[in-house]
């Protein structure tokens, strides 16, 4: 394959990246950012406010703030920055008076549209069908942390009917769940951390047998013979189909009415056509690739649990290291495809089983092979991690954490010479983000 094709296909590829990173609007928030943003709020706060009187360590464990101030100031921000891009909703601005005025901030109570949010915050009477409409709301589970705020205010100066104060008792008690909730899947992973600490020894001996025979013992196989202009063509040129497929598909159903299962399904097929399209190209028959990456054996779970629990320790030292490298986004990158009970099983089936295999085998399985014959594993292990964050670049912070858990799953590829073991292990990473996230933000109370 001559590398002027090489040249052509990566200036295509790269003009695609830097456009969607860089372009008219690589700004901007999705179309539904206030409702993703007021979800992050409301969650965040729930978990926060039920645990308060709860131990440190908890606390600690569940990711919760322990300064009620920053916490609100964090609302604040999120609020202020989306009232620059215009996109405040009247539940929105009231909820920014709120926080402003726990915040000993001066209120616009004009700027507050909700009437009892204005009348509370400006500590007049609200109107009884507010109050009843209010106790309504939280009753059947519709209402929010902000709601109950207001909610809190007025039962403190007096509620002679009872309804509020009892609403209130439901929403501790949905915020109670909520805790309870985070509590069970944290702790899950957490066990899970802990049996992977438990089989390192046995993972250092695996690896380190498996390192040194991958360097004295390369068996002949269908990586062994391919060229790497070869491989950067084919990456390349089967990324830029599926762009295009995608955009294709979406112009040709942009006159029908499509929704989420179209929009569903187009994410799987956008995953999955740069490797089949790939393995298709590169090899003769399909029972081949599973061979020739060693995709036919079971994963050995206890390296993959020892890789997993050293990501999750990595994790720790660089949030702490690189906390203020992320960017601030009020939605907290929630994503309204993942709500309610087929948003989980969208996620699983596109970030846990489409996203795993599909990444490992193209980047991995037959980029990072196809280059180490010629260039060896070190530039090998450069390109590839660097060419796997850069397509999954969010940030510096998300960035640095991308290209660790790429280098991790190359490691175990090279050292055990089988591309299921890295599957498994980017299968069960990105679960661990997944299901806490669909628990806490996208299930419902």
């Amino acid at each position: 394959m001559p590398w002027v094709v090489v040249w052509i296909l990566f200036s295509i590829w790269a003009f695609g990246i830097l456009k969607g990173y860089f372009g008219e609007y690589a700004d901007d928030l999705p179309p539904d950012a206030m409702e993703l943003s007021l979800i992050n709020f409301d969650r965040s706060k729930r978990v926060e406010d039920s645990v308060a009187n709860d131990p440190q360590i908890l606390r600690w464990l569940l990711g919760s703030s322990d300064d009620q101030e920053e916490s609100e100031q964090w609302i604040l921000d999120g609020l202020e920055y989306l009232d620059e891009q215009n996109l405040l909703d009247p539940e929105g601005r009231s909820l920014l008076g709120l926080i402003r005025s726990d915040l000993g901030e001066t209120v616009d109570l004009d700027a507050i549209p909700i009437p009892i949010y204005r009348d509370v915050l400006s500590d007049v009477t609200p109107q009884t069908r507010d109050v009843e409409k209010l106790a309504k709301k939280l009753s059947s589970h519709q209402g929010k942390w902000w709601d109950a705020e207001i909610a809190r205010k007025i039962v403190s100066k007096g509620d002679p009917s009872g309804k509020l104060q009892a609403a209130l008792t439901i929403q501790d008690q949905l915020d109670q769940t909520l805790k309870w909730r985070a509590m069970v899947v944290n702790g899950t992973f957490w066990l899970i951390y802990l049996m992977g600490a438990c089989f390192v020894p046995y993972a250092y001996r695996k690896l380190k047998t498996g390192w040194m025979a991958a360097r004295h013992f390369r068996p002949i196989r269908y990586h062994s013979r391919w060229e790497p202009s070869l491989i950067l063509a084919v990456f390349l040129g089967c990324d830029i189909v599926a762009d295009k497929a995608i955009d294709g598909l979406y112009s040709v159903a942009g006159t029908f009415d499509t929704g989420y299962y179209f929009d569903a399904g187009a994410d799987l097929i956008w995953r999955m056509i740069p490797p089949l399209l790939a393995a298709g190209i590169l090899f003769a028959r399909p029972r081949h690739v599973l061979r020739a990456f060693g995709m036919n054996r079971w994963p050995d779970w206890r390296i993959v649990l020892v890789a997993f629990a050293l990501l999750a320790g990595i994790g720790f030292v660089q949030s702490e290291l690189m906390g203020s490298y992320g960017s601030f986004d009020p939605t907290g990158n929630l994503d309204s495809m993942e709500i309610g009970w087929r948003g989980l099983i969208y996620g699983l089936l596109s970030s846990a089983v489409a996203a795993p295999i599909a990444e490992e085998m193209f980047f991995r399985g037959l980029l990072a092979r196809g280059l180490e014959k010629r260039y060896g594993f070190p530039v090998a292990a450069i390109c590839v991690t660097g060419l796997f964050a850069l397509v999954h670049f969010y940030d510096w912070y998300g960035f640095v954490s991308v290209a660790v858990f790429g280098f991790t799953a190359l490691v175990i590829y090279r050292a055990t010479g089988s591309l299921i073991n890295s599957i498994a292990l980017h299968a069960l990473y990105n679960f661990s983000i997944i299901l806490p996230a669909w628990v806490i933000y996208y299930s419902h109370l």
